[in-house]
């Protein structure tokens, strides 16, 4: 089984993506003699028990998820709307923080 993407929306300027925003996945069936077969499935998901599952660890860009899974409107390239989310909400901050506690941790285990 194979993942394309996040349901099912990879990066790519099409509005056929948007038309149907079911999650997909592929099989790959491959015979004894190398000959493969792929069958793509589409499948709903629960909105509402997505957002709630994103929730709980605090997911980052979390309006945007959300936008993304009602519209299939996806803005992983946008770097003036991602600027603008990581000052107000810290990000930046944040993984800075992180890189550095992993830094302290990798000196440690290296050197004690």
């Amino acid at each position: 089984m194979l993942n394309l993407s996040s349901i099912d929306q990879p990066y790519f300027r099409w509005d056929g993506l948007q038309n149907d925003l079911r999650t997909q996945y592929d099989i790959l069936e491959i015979d004894k003699t190398g000959v493969c077969a792929t069958y793509l499935k589409k499948i709903t998901f629960e909105l509402a028990a997505e957002m709630v599952l994103a929730k709980k660890p605090h997911l980052p860009y979390l309006d945007l998820h959300r936008e993304l899974l009602e519209t299939g409107v996806l803005h992983t390239h946008d770097d003036t709307l991602l600027a603008l989310i990581n000052d107000k909400l810290g990000y930046q901050r944040d993984v800075k923080q992180y890189l550095e506690n992993m830094y302290r941790k990798l000196i440690f285990l290296l050197f004690f």
